[in-house]
């Protein structure tokens, strides 16, 4: 292709200990990840800043009840991917002050 110049493997590739554990190289096959994807379980540091917030902040919003309390498996605590788009996608602005739960009430109809 003109404009192009072919590098060689070998120039492109860099090694380190760590990328080759991961890759699986050394007898522990495991799949390369290098996130492609959106992950689906965020701790708080990423689930802040996928709402483009600081992690300190966005635990204080959850503390307050503005924000859907996060999900414990095996002692790691982490917020559903989906759940965060779904607050925003339903947030009013500045002057919605309701908690999640106050919304979860309202929408299944259990006024207290």
């Amino acid at each position: 292709m003109k404009g192009f110049r072919r590098v060689p493997k070998a120039q492109t590739e860099t090694f380190s200990p760590e990328s080759d554990r991961i890759a699986g190289v050394g007898g522990h096959p495991r799949l390369a990840d290098s996130l492609a994807y959106p992950p689906r379980a965020l701790r708080s540091d990423r689930a802040g800043a996928y709402l483009s917030m600081s992690e300190s902040n966005f635990l204080r919003l959850v503390k307050a009840g503005r924000l859907p309390k996060g999900k414990r498996l095996d002692g790691i605590v982490f917020w559903d991917r989906v759940a965060l788009d779904s607050f925003v996608e339903n947030y009013e602005g500045d002057a919605d002050e309701t908690t999640v739960e106050d919304k979860w009430a309202k929408i299944l109809g259990d006024n207290k």
